[in-house]
């Protein structure tokens, strides 16, 4: 993906003979890239503190509320640090939040942070809520279950009603692979993601926890971990 937006970066490093010199190239190359676009990283910079400002506490409000999520008094809160990759990573509470589409974008009130905010915070309390609510044996998965997990969750919730209002998110389809995958039943073919979307709403409207929607989700996803496996090879 790096390569696919810095057209050159993989010819520069490949012409470089060691590793000091391969350092200096990806230096180089971030530190002009961001010389030649400083004007609009600032707006950019300037317009995402104002959206967190205004409506990030509401935001994460609003997703711990879905997810019965209780915030310890002395909880850190999260960092979103602004990068020039083409992707989105996240490590402790700390997410980078990809800024080249705005780069080449002329509008740049598309900016769309807390829709990356309400995604990326939903995998930190999901991990927090595996550790602490569901520690069970019976619920444990293997690396790709839980990846398949959080991206299906993520949809879900995103297309909550209370959340879809305040973000627009009633059609949020998630991870493009999502888009690929879906769940034959009873001679019913649906998309995973509208699949377990359909899955949560039929939950909330029994009255259940989350905790119970969420475990019998992940009993759903450990059912086809093989198939999950394969697709994502493919």
């Amino acid at each position: 993906m790096i390569f696919n937006y810095f057209i050159d970066l993989k010819e520069k490093l490949a012409m470089a003979d060691d590793d000091n010199r391969r350092k200096d190239v990806l230096r180089n190359c971030i530190s002009v890239f961001r010389q030649s676009n400083s004007e609009k990283i600032e707006k950019i910079e300037d317009l995402a503190k104002k959206q967190i400002d205004v409506t990030g506490n509401i935001i994460i409000d609003e997703l711990a509320r879905i997810m019965d999520y209780k915030f310890e008094q002395n909880h850190k809160g999260y960092i979103i640090v602004p990068v020039v990759l083409p992707f989105s990573p996240f490590k402790d509470n700390t997410f980078f939040y990809s800024i080249n589409k705005l780069l080449k974008s002329t509008d740049l009130n598309s900016l769309d942070l807390l829709i990356v905010l309400a995604h990326e915070v939903s995998h930190f309390l999901l991990f927090d809520i595996l550790k602490t609510r569901i520690a069970n044996e019976e619920y444990s998965m293997s690396d790709n279950e839980l990846y398949f997990l959080k991206e299906i969750l993520v949809v879900v919730l995103m297309r909550d009603a209370n959340l879809a209002i305040k973000l627009k998110t009633n059609k949020y389809e998630g991870n493009m692979l999502l888009r690929y995958l879906y769940i034959k039943e009873k001679n019913n073919v649906k998309l995973i993601a509208d699949y377990f979307n359909d899955f949560y709403v039929e939950h909330v409207s029994k009255g259940y926890s989350f905790d119970i929607f969420l475990m019998e989700m992940i009993k759903k996803i450990k059912s086809i971990s093989k198939e999950l496996i394969t697709k994502k090879e493919i």
